[in-house]
């Protein structure tokens, strides 16, 4: 069912934690009391692996096995990810810092959970292992990690310690395909819909170019904006029709949902775009709506 928690043998949930309306949210008209709302219908099989825990701390700690046990079911084992929703980590080193990377490890952002817990001060390996760094013992991590919280720890006698068992979901947010990468589910996997909320009816319905988080906004004109679809296209759309009215294709996936602003007596539509290899920093791209 819908609420079903993962389980070690694997639950199947449709939708998947990345399917349904998700967080972008949704465009309202109250002029027809329609609500335009994006649908993701992409299943995922859930499965929980328990964490082994190593107490020798003179083994190698070896990070790309880590990296493929916790992060390669998003970004990938090339590291390339699935834009938009996962990001790709080739050349990290030339967008981010190893601190940043560490912080962004342990304590999550976005549709990334925290892994803190779950790694239990084997990060490190993971930011030495994207950053093309020689692995090191847990030993040497440990003393690393002592001399950078001695300040905030103070001490530690007297403390508990968790002796609890670690699981965690390795399919989160992963998109359930097969062994070519086509999805489980006939397209389209991801829909725009305009719903009246007077009478609970579907007035349209139309396809989208792959799932992703970002919602639509709507203009006084009656059009609908929405990207951050795979496809990496940024369209507009008929409000009473569903009819696609005009389309481009960005410089990378974007990853909000629009917003609109005047300048200057001109209304512009902004998106903020992804980062690539040829523009790593990402960045917004507005358009000027015609007059």
């Amino acid at each position: 069912g819908l609420f079903t928690p993962p389980s070690v043998k694997g639950t199947f949930v449709y939708p998947g934690t990345i399917g349904g309306s998700e967080w972008g949210g949704a465009a309202y008209d109250p002029e027809s009391s329609i609500i335009y709302l994006k649908s993701n219908e992409s299943p995922e099989l859930s499965k929980l692996v328990k964490i082994e825990k190593n107490d020798n701390k003179n083994a190698s700690v070896n990070g790309r096995e880590l990296y493929m046990t916790y992060c390669a079911v998003c970004h990938k084992a090339d590291m390339k990810g699935e834009e938009p929703m996962y990001p790709s980590l080739v050349s990290l080193k030339d967008r981010i810092t190893e601190d940043q990377a560490l912080v962004r490890i342990r304590e999550g952002a976005g549709k990334m959970p925290p892994f803190k817990h779950v790694l239990g001060g084997k990060e490190k390996a993971i930011v030495d292992f994207l950053f093309g760094k020689n692995q090191r013992t847990q030993k040497d991590y440990d003393v690393d990690e002592m001399k950078r919280n001695l300040s905030i720890l103070g001490d530690s006698s007297g403390r508990s310690k968790d002796t609890g068992d670690v699981y965690i979901n390795i399919a989160a947010y992963a998109i359930m395909k097969d062994k070519d990468g086509h999805s489980f589910i006939k397209p389209p996997v991801a829909t725009l819909n305009a719903i009246n909320l007077n009478t609970g009816d579907y007035v349209w319905t139309v396809p989208l170019g792959g799932t992703g988080s970002p919602g639509p906004i709507i203009t006084k004109g009656g059009l609908i904006f929405i990207g951050g679809t795979r496809d990496k296209k940024f369209q507009a759309f008929d409000k009473e029709t569903g009819k696609v009215l005009w389309e481009i294709e960005l410089p990378g996936n974007s990853t909000s949902t629009p917003s609109t602003f005047m300048s200057n007596g001109k209304q512009y539509i902004a998106v903020s775009v992804s980062g690539n290899k040829d523009n790593p920093a990402g960045g917004v791209v507005a358009f000027a709506l015609p007059e």
